[in-house]
């Protein structure tokens, strides 16, 4: 019956959203596409072993991948008004820290030139992680990894230094290697990794990792904000930023993905949230759920310039019994 419902949620279409909350990213985990976002797969075998003075016993358990929601992007306007409702409290109270108007303004779009966008961008644990983890529990598997994140913990919040986010000038400094290559968000098929001569229409470079875009269009800066966040949480190397670890517990039996790539889906996957509430997850820019209206992509461009994607995570990991010590594991591709 469970697998049923599951199938039946995962056909369900995008429709429009409000703005959200914990409760609602909680029920959002019984309703997304089980084969696009959650992508359960068994990849091998560990075995373990425990010995005292009575002699030595063995266990073998199964190693799982999956992908896991572990963070909400929220991309906004203005200061105090993200879409994801219960965090704004904690971003004002460290953007304080910095003073009133030290983010340029409550609102991003303050005394900008009418070409260039800018946003706020706050990155959260997010509770639907633990829903789905509670989800893949009750399967006939009975097996998920952890999240590495917590529960609206904060992972990167742009507000808490603004000169460095909408510059972006110390980033350009610290990942001068980076700006040299090809890594951006533009229209392209999963896993297209693109480069500098390629036509695919441009949405933004990758780096430098800014809250500034030169664009048009609110929803495709938009996305750029988002992949530039999310790698600077996950892949680093950032100075003076509001920055969190997704932590976990890392180790031979337990691997998070530890890197971020905007051209494919194999180490992380998005979900919109706002203003669309999808059910699928892609790479941002992917070609293949572009609609044939207008520019195609309308029906994703909110009213009011905001925008949140769940960031859904790769995890590897099998279940280690207690008081056992790994002694070997065996993978399949």
């Amino acid at each position: 019956m469970l697998i049923g419902l599951l199938t039946a949620a995962s056909s369900l279409p995008s429709y429009a959203a409000d703005k959200f909350n914990s409760i609602d990213l909680l029920a959002d985990s019984f309703s997304v596409d089980f084969n696009s976002c959650v992508d359960l797969k068994v990849k091998g075998a560990c075995e373990w072993w425990k010995c005292s003075l009575f002699g030595c016993s063995f266990k073998t358990t199964t190693i799982i991948e999956h992908y896991t929601p572990d963070v909400v992007i929220s991309v906004y306007d203005d200061l105090g008004n993200s879409p994801f409702e219960g965090t704004d409290l904690f971003t004002r109270i460290t953007s304080a820290l910095l003073g009133r108007n030290s983010n340029g303004g409550a609102n991003a779009s303050v005394d900008r030139p009418t070409n260039v966008i800018s946003r706020h961008v706050d990155v959260y644990g997010s509770p639907a992680s633990l829903g789905l983890i509670n989800l893949l529990n009750t399967l006939p598997l009975g097996l998920a990894c952890e999240p590495g994140s917590d529960v609206l913990k904060p992972y990167f919040i742009s507000s808490f230094n603004p000169y460095i986010w909408y510059t972006g000038f110390v980033d350009s400094l610290v990942n001068m290697e980076q700006r040299l290559q090809v890594r951006k968000v533009t229209e392209r098929e999963d896993g297209e990794r693109g480069s500098a001569f390629d036509l695919n229409p441009f949405w933004g470079g990758i780096f430098p990792r800014s809250g500034a875009v030169v664009s048009q269009d609110h929803f495709r800066a938009s996305a750029v904000f988002a992949a530039r966040a999310i790698d600077i949480v996950i892949n680093g190397n950032s100075v003076g930023h509001f920055r969190q670890d997704l932590d976990g517990r890392k180790g031979s039996y337990y691997l998070p993905s530890a890197k971020f790539q905007e051209w494919d889906s194999y180490e992380g996957r998005f979900q919109m949230l706002y203003p669309e509430k999808e059910s699928k997850c892609h790479i941002l820019g992917d070609r293949n759920i572009r609609k044939n209206n207008l520019d195609g992509w309308s029906d994703r461009r909110s009213k009011d310039g905001d925008y949140a994607w769940h960031y859904w995570r790769r995890y590897k990991c099998c279940p280690r019994p207690r008081g056992y010590s790994l002694l070997f594991k065996v993978e399949w591709a």
